[in-house]
């Protein structure tokens, strides 16, 4: 018996998305590319590998069929095709954490 593949929803991980690790602010790169905010979260380093995986997931296939531009028939495939920006705030915390996020975001999208 085959399992059915579903997109992840919203639904699906809603405790994680209400902590707020990463966020998805609706603006954009002159490319058209999303922006995705990690701001200051006090224990970013305690996120499950599950969760973090999850929501980064679910934030990169949110902009799907979203305009790129302002013209109507200009649409992207997603987040993926045409990638991502990454804001991480970690301005009260040490260099050393900055590198540790940097690290965990690139080996979540490079296999996300």
């Amino acid at each position: 018996m085959q399992q059915e593949i579903r997109p992840l929803l919203a639904v699906d991980i809603i405790e994680q998305l209400h902590r707020q690790f990463a966020l998805l602010s609706g603006g954009r790169g002159k490319d058209g590319s999303p922006i995705i905010t990690f701001p200051e979260f006090s224990s970013f380093n305690e996120v499950s590998d599950e969760d973090f995986v999850n929501v980064v997931t679910y934030l990169s296939s949110i902009p799907s069929a979203q305009p790129v531009c302002f013209c109507p028939s200009s649409f992207s495939m997603d987040a993926t095709s045409i990638g991502f920006i990454i804001i991480l705030d970690r301005r009260k915390d040490k260099w050393n954490s900055a590198i540790t996020s940097l690290t965990r975001i690139a080996v979540c999208t490079s296999s996300c």
